[in-house]
């Protein structure tokens, strides 16, 4: 048997560790003996094995042994003097045990060999394990041990399946972890394991209802890394043909209660055979002790994802403790024909029952450090030539009787960055109730919107034109058994809006202890909740750490009473990663900190621009490395003085730059235009902008041009109302179009046309690529410039040598665009420039040949009075200055000609019509280069309109024809006539009308939708778009041509 002495003072209290404790007996039969020492019968005080063994917690172990049944009581008695041994304390102790009891059975002792324990083991007995390798069985879960010692060996539980699954998860008097090791690392959930240990099988195994192995809930495919606390990292490849770009899908769902981990980690492979980690729960009524350099590992290898460790104890002590506690997901592997991803983090739980002042050492708390030695991290990248991400963080949960919810604790170990990583994804499900609920009701109906079971869609760029998606929504829990259970443990709000949409308010929150199909079981509901009320997830928690560049995400909220786990109940709180929420149907979730601001602090990270996940924050601060993440809401200031920000849609209160770069997500080079997607930049403020140093830089991230795995051109991409399309894309060699028209384009020609409203651009650049060489091949592709599309209320500074730059890149590309539309401007003291140029002309025997793209557009609109443009750029603008530029490429010769200029476009709110500058730079102009149509249409009208109409059916007879679906919403924005024979002289006064869309109905039909109409229109009148200006301005060589009108205000 194994004694154990605590020492305590006149109070009660632990007197601690560095005394000297002897431990007697009154028979000489018994063998006593402290841990690593020799054993002996010598029952005299000054014998060194009788000396107990400090474990580093306050309590000292010796054993007790006897060859014969003991036939009286025995008594043993403990001496404690201080650390030199000479000075004894006051008090000893005796304890008399009933020999009877004292027969070999009352507990066990292992020290060599392969050894199962089972449940015959437990009732209550006491475990002493010195070495060997122990097993516990499946029969020992939920069994009752009594002190259990280990100073030495390996302890595991057995080797998981994808039919079974295994875990150490026992009750115990102490638990003591004095040496040696519990290693179930790759003991998680597999493949069909055999006696002799090898494994077989098909991979992707993950959680299913109640724990039970299931393919259900796994990813889709071994490309992916397994997902537990942390999602699994995607495989990301930049190969140019169709077939190995094609790697879309999702890495599995994570699973399991962060609060209570007990689920092995998944597996996702079927390339390196990887078991994901086991589970280790400990439940102790006494302390949990950690001492020497013991360890503790429910890690995994190769693409699988973490365990569980949780312990739940009296105490949790660690005092001179070395050793380690982890639950790492496994690292990326494959090869760079068959790179796979890396596994995500698993979860652990450290839970006193006592208060702060019995988690001590390593695990003291408030936690210091705690990452170092107590990890769950996501599985590090594949090398850069495989381009895969790391796995995503697990979770770590601390909690004693002084915290009302807990901690979490996300934290990654700050890895190299791909595209495609990992992230931390919380148990969490929204919905819609489905019947009234009354208070007092324990269970709540439901229709399930979205879960944490969403797939996280890997791809390897962009974005959709213009918006950025929302995540791709499971709702199969509102239809499916296959998710029973997986809910419990967390905290909902059964209406976001009650309560004044508060997230933590008695009357409107409750905790889900199970769910089936249909229906959430919960504490009691407090207030009643009508049918039809939007529910959603709330995670609340004491303090909450995102560290290590963690990307925490959530389809639920987030309440956080205290803060940082370090400086708690600060004005701030701070996450130095990723806090990403779901934006279903405009719900868009939350962070809040009680007592103050939530600052997100820089990290280098990169999320999948189709992950649908928003960074939400009160602040946002970039300062160095790189951060790339699909959309960002901040209640207050982001601000960039380093590094690269990269996203598609910012929202915030103020923007302010100092240094560093802004930029939206690459296009995706694909071969049909359902798979070609590009990205653009959205950001609106509810108050001001500012840009005084370094670069929004959007070039060449336009539309891109596809080719195939040896480089032959495929297919240019240009303008298309959804995204972009090959009917408004030049041919090969041919300047591309925006703003203005490439070189080489053919008057009236739908390739290459000129597209978007110059008062308001929103759409990329045309691409180019040279061809023509020997062998004909791509010799460069060429993206066109990308957009940049500011909404401020406030005024937009531009200050110092900053940029805003929309170019094309390389050759025969078109320039992207620029809107910037505040409550004024003050450039003062600025003298940097906002472009958005085509690119150059180009010849080559060896890389093809191309004309010269056309220049993009860039439009500043003030909703203030003239005196809101201050400094550099006045109202009107000086139609020769060359801070804001929008010019055509320039021409080699006469077959390689000149790009088009695009257009520049001022307005405030005290003139009608505003300024256009059309520029070209004085370049030389050939006789077939580019030159600057205006967007317009001539032609009649199909069918009679009434005043007062919204829309109008029309024939376009000019050219381009716009007789294809591709050319929908190109219109927008263009002023028309409706009827040219109402002619007064001034165009204001003939009936305009503003369109807002067209539809194409048949190649002599199309739909306009408009502003009301002034007056009605007859069927067969004739139409003609009109363009007003309060200044006009073509200079620098440029060329315009319209089908319609053009007034200038006298």
């Amino acid at each position: 048997m194994t004694l154990t002495v605590t020492p305590r003072d006149v109070n009660g209290e632990p007197l601690g560790t560095g005394l000297h404790v002897e431990v007697l007996s009154s028979d000489g039969s018994v063998t006593l003996g402290g841990t690593g020492t020799s054993a002996c019968t010598v029952n005299t005080p000054g014998a060194t094995c009788l000396t107990a063994v400090d474990s580093g917690a306050g309590s000292y172990v010796v054993t007790a042994r006897s060859a014969t049944p003991l036939t009286v009581p025995t008594t043993f008695s403990a001496t404690v003097t201080d650390g030199s041994g000479t000075t004894t304390l006051p008090d000893t102790a005796s304890v008399t045990f009933d020999s009877a009891l004292f027969n070999g059975s009352a507990g066990t002792t292992i020290t060599t060999g392969t050894v199962t324990v089972t449940s015959s083991h437990a009732g209550g007995r006491n475990l002493y394990i010195t070495g060997g390798t122990v097993t516990f069985d499946a029969s020992t879960v939920g069994q009752t041990f009594g002190d259990v010692f280990i100073t030495g060996g390996t302890v595991t539980h057995l080797q998981a399946t994808n039919a079974a699954m295994f875990k150490l998860d026992v009750l115990t008097g102490s638990w003591n972890l004095l040496g040696g090791a519990i290693n179930t690392t790759n003991k998680g959930y597999g493949m069909t394991c055999f006696a002799n240990g090898s494994c077989s099988g098909n991979g992707l195994v993950s959680f299913g209802p109640n724990g039970v192995p299931s393919a259900s809930l796994a990813g889709t495919s071994m490309l992916y890394g397994a997902s537990h606390g942390g999602m699994g990292s995607g495989n990301y490849r930049m190969n140019i043909s169709q077939a190995n770009n094609n790697q879309a899908g999702n890495a599995g769902t994570t699973y399991g209660d962060y609060r209570d981990p007990k689920y092995p980690g998944a597996t996702n492979d079927t390339y390196s055979g990887s078991h994901g980690g086991g589970v280790v729960r400990i439940t102790s009524s006494g302390p949990c002790v950690l001492a020497g350099a013991s360890t503790l590992a429910a890690s995994a290898s190769f693409n699988a994802a973490g365990g569980s460790i949780n312990l739940r104890c009296g105490a949790i002590v660690s005092t001179g403790w070395t050793g380690s506690i982890n639950a790492d997901g496994g690292k990326g592997a494959g090869n760079s024909s068959i790179p796979n991803g890396a596994g995500g983090g698993g979860r652990i739980a450290l839970v006193s029952t006592g208060d702060a002042a019995t988690m001590t050492g390593a695990v003291s708390y408030p936690p210091v450090n705690l990452p170092a030695r107590v990890h769950a991290f996501g599985g590090a990248p594949a090398n850069s030539s495989y381009v895969v991400g790391a796995g995503g963080a697990g979770t770590i949960f601390l909690k004693h009787s002084g915290l009302t919810y807990g901690d979490l604790i996300i934290a990654n170990n700050s890895p190299a960055h791909y595209q495609n990583e990992g992230t931390t994804r919380l148990p969490a499900l929204a919905g819609t109730v489905t019947a009234n609920v009354t208070a007092g009701a324990t269970s709540i109906p439901v229709s399930v919107a979205s879960t944490m079971f969403n797939a996280t869609y890997y791809e390897n760029a962009g974005a959709p034109l213009n918006f950025n998606p929302a995540l791709t929504q499971v709702t199969t829990p509102s239809s499916s058994s296959v998710y029973n259970g997986v809910f419990a443990g967390g905290w909902l709000r059964p209406d976001i809006t009650a309560a004044g949409g508060a997230m933590l308010d008695p009357s409107n929150l409750v905790s889900v202890t199970t769910n089936a199909v249909g229906n959430l079981t919960t504490s009691i509901v407090p207030s009643n909740v009508a049918s039809g009320a939007f529910f959603r997830s709330v995670d609340v928690l004491d303090h909450l750490d995102v560290l290590g560049n963690a990307i925490l995400e959530t389809n639920g909220d987030i309440h956080v009473v205290s803060g940082n786990t370090t400086n708690s109940g600060a004005p701030t709180m701070t996450v130095n990663g990723l806090a990403l929420f779901d934006t279903t149907s405009g719900r868009t979730g939350r962070i809040e900190y009680a007592a103050g601001a939530v600052n997100v602090v820089q990290a280098t990270q990169a999320m999948p621009p189709l992950g649908g996940g928003t960074l939400v924050a009160d602040n946002v601060t970039v300062s160095a490395g790189s951060v790339t993440v699909p959309a960002i809401a901040a209640s207050g200031d982001v601000t960039l003085s380093g590094g690269t920000l990269v996203t598609n849609s910012l929202m915030a209160a103020r923007y302010a730059q100092t240094a560093g770069t802004l930029k939206h997500y690459l296009p995706l080079f694909k071969t049909s235009p359902a798979a070609a997607q590009v990205s653009s930049l959205q950001m609106t403020l509810s108050e001001t902008f500012s840009l005084t140093g370094g670069t929004v830089d959007v070039t060449g991230l336009g539309y891109p041009a596809a080719m195939d795995a040896q480089g032959a051109p495929l297919t240019l991409w240009g303008f298309g109302a959804t995204g972009p399309a090959s009917a408004a894309s030049p041919a090969g060699g041919y300047g591309a179009g925006h703003g203005g028209v490439g070189g080489g384009y053919t008057a009236g020609s739908a390739r290459g046309m000129a597209y978007d409203d110059y008062r308001d651009p929103r759409y990329p650049g045309g691409a180019g690529t040279t061809v023509g060489s020997s062998p004909a091949y791509l010799g460069y592709r060429s993206n066109g410039g990308g957009v940049f599309r500011l909404n401020a209320a406030g005024v937009c500074t531009l200050g110092g040598t900053s940029l805003i730059k929309a170019n094309a890149v390389s050759y025969g590309a078109a320039g992207g665009s620029i809107s910037l539309r505040c409550g004024g401007f003050d450039t003062t003291g600025w003298n940097g420039t906002l472009t958005a140029n085509g690119t150059n002309a180009f010849s080559s025997t060896s890389n093809g040949s191309t004309r010269a793209g056309g220049g993009g557009r860039i439009a500043m609109v003030s909703t203030g009075n003239a005196s809101s443009f201050v400094g550099a750029v006045g109202y009107p603008y000086p139609a020769t200055s060359a801070q804001l530029q929008a010019r055509g490429g320039t021409g080699i010769s006469a077959t390689y000609t000149d790009g088009g200029a695009g257009t520049l476009f001022l307005k405030h709110s005290g003139v009608a019509y505003g300024q256009l500058i059309i520029n070209n730079n004085n370049q030389t102009h050939y006789a077939t280069g580019g030159y600057t149509p205006f967007v317009s249409i001539a032609g009649t009208v199909s069918s009679a309109a009434n005043a007062g109409d919204t829309s109008l059916s029309v024939n376009i007879t000019s050219t381009p024809l716009h007789n294809s679906a591709a050319f929908n919403q190109l219109l927008a924005g263009m002023w028309l006539r409706p009827d040219t024979s109402v002619n007064s002289g001034t165009l204001p006064a003939d009936n305009l009308v503003t369109v807002t869309g067209n539809t194409f109905v048949s190649t002599t039909q199309s739909q306009l939708t408009t502003s009301p109409l002034l007056a009605p229109v007859a069927a067969g009148a004739s139409f003609k778009s009109a363009d007003l200006f309060d200044v006009y301005n073509v200079v620098g060589g440029a060329i315009t041509q319209t089908n319609g009108d053009l007034y200038v205000v006298p």
